[in-house]
């Protein structure tokens, strides 16, 4: 089965607003401002953003599967580094080596690869930027 990317995307929102990570807000775009306490939309920290995907084919013995790159963003201000790090290792409790279910019956199967934590160029948020490979499968 040919992979869904709107699919894909709408379980893993669900999986982290279901988390309660950022308070649930999680946002496939960057907001306005988010070096102020509130932004133009008036977005408050911390929050979460889904960056860059890029889905990849696979040959797996005879069969080929779908295989994302995901970027996931963590931003924090007030709560600084110490914030953005307990965030981002809910993040990682929540997806590595963990399946998530999709709407069309197939399955997100994660691997954590990397979280970098740092501080903004403006030096007003945080920011953790963590990488995850999945594989997309089909339920048997």
């Amino acid at each position: 089965m040919a992979l869904d990317t709107v699919k894909a995307q709408e379980a893993i929102v669900g999986a982290l607003r279901g988390d309660n990570v950022c308070g649930g807000k999680i946002y496939d775009f960057l907001p306005e401002s988010p070096s102020r306490q509130q932004g133009a939309s008036g977005q408050s920290y911390p929050f979460c953003v889904l960056d860059d995907l890029r889905v990849e084919e696979d040959d797996v013995g005879r069969e080929k599967r779908s295989l994302l790159f995901q970027v996931v963003q963590v931003w924090t201000r007030a709560g600084g580094k110490q914030q953005a790090q307990a965030i981002t290792d809910q993040i990682k409790d929540l997806f590595h080596t963990n399946v998530v279910g999709v709407s069309d019956g197939t399955s997100l199967r994660f691997v954590w690869e990397n979280t970098q934590l740092f501080n903004d160029a403006d030096r007003q948020a945080y920011r953790g930027v963590m990488r995850f490979r999945i594989n997309h499968e089909e339920d048997c």
